[in-house]
């Protein structure tokens, strides 16, 4: 692209050869080229990108500095009180913040609530313990989100990610569930922020490739409650797919994004939301997932655990 350096990095899925300093461009250029397409935000609104200090949100936040250096961005990050995993995960978040010098708001699960996400361990939760932590985050990030004045919230799911979750869902037949992995997700209850995925169409090599050649900071531990998960493993048997047929993930996301899912928006009812008689967020039964788990750990485990 430069015509200047030799090219060492092939993206078979575009039919490229990029030296180092063209694929820094080019991975900021695609990320603000997704944010246009999809209208993710508008230069006035204030962005809070969610860091957990792993590879992925990192490139999200240094790439979408690059890609939009006026933009009001916020950081947050949930401290889930595992050990040093989530000590180097605060860690990492406090410097990344500070290199591209935006301000920093932490959510501590123990400072906060009163229990950390190891607590789950040995409960009905912890069998399938990544699903809990998910919806604790989830809840959080929305939380604190709304809290800090940001009009949406951007995650760093990555290609890989999302076609993961798709075919799962897929297969499942949770066809209602494949929606909510659209790329911008409007609020569909009140005091909810509009959810985005800047990442979405960037492989999982690629955010690694850029935060190493960015020198970032980034985690080097991964969550030891992870061992085992099926993500992984569904995660390695699609990328054996993508070996052999380059931009295969591609292909089959614009195929659930462009074709499946605007049928399904035509044809699956969207489940009646009520407000959780605990904390007042978005619920099926009355009681929302992430206060029914506060509710049970409190009552199993004794703690002095806030609710609300």
């Amino acid at each position: 692209m430069c015509g200047e350096r030799d090219g060492t990095i092939e993206l078979r899925y575009a039919r490229l050869v990029l030296c180092e300093e063209c694929f820094k461009k080019y991975f900021v250029e695609r990320v603000r080229k997704t944010v246009d397409e999809y209208k993710m935000f508008k230069p006035s609104e204030r962005v809070a990108v969610a860091v957990s200090g792993g590879k992925d949100s990192v490139a999200l936040l240094h790439s979408l500095k690059m890609a939009y250096p006026d933009l009001d961005i916020h950081v947050i990050h949930i401290d889930l009180g595992i050990d040093e995993y989530s000590e180097e995960a605060r860690k990492v978040t406090e410097e990344v913040s500070k290199l591209v010098n935006v301000p920093l708001h932490i959510f501590s699960l123990k400072e906060e609530k009163g229990y950390t996400i190891k607590d789950f361990i040995g409960t009905k939760y912890g069998r399938r313990i990544c699903g809990t932590c998910g919806i604790i985050k989830r809840y959080y990030m929305s939380y604190l989100a709304k809290k800090i004045g940001a009009d949406v919230l951007a995650t760093g799911h990555l290609l890989d990610d999302v076609v993961e979750v798709m075919i799962t869902l897929f297969v499942d037949g949770k066809f209602g569930d494949l929606i909510t992995q659209k790329p911008v997700l409007e609020p569909d209850f009140p005091n909810q922020v509009r959810k985005v995925k800047p990442l979405v169409k960037i492989y999982e090599w690629e955010t690694r490739l850029y935060v190493d050649l960015n020198n970032l900071p980034r985690l080097t531990r991964s969550c030891p409650l992870r061992i085992g998960a099926r993500s992984i493993r569904r995660k390695e048997i699609i990328m054996r797919f993508e070996e052999q047929e380059p931009a295969f993930m591609r292909r089959l996301y614009r195929v659930f994004t462009k074709k499946l899912i605007p049928i399904l928006e035509k044809s699956v009812e969207k489940p009646r939301l009520q407000p959780c008689k605990i904390c007042g967020g978005p619920s099926l039964t009355g009681i929302c997932s992430k206060c029914a788990r506060e509710v049970y750990l409190k009552d199993k485990k004794h703690l002095d655990i806030k609710i609300g």
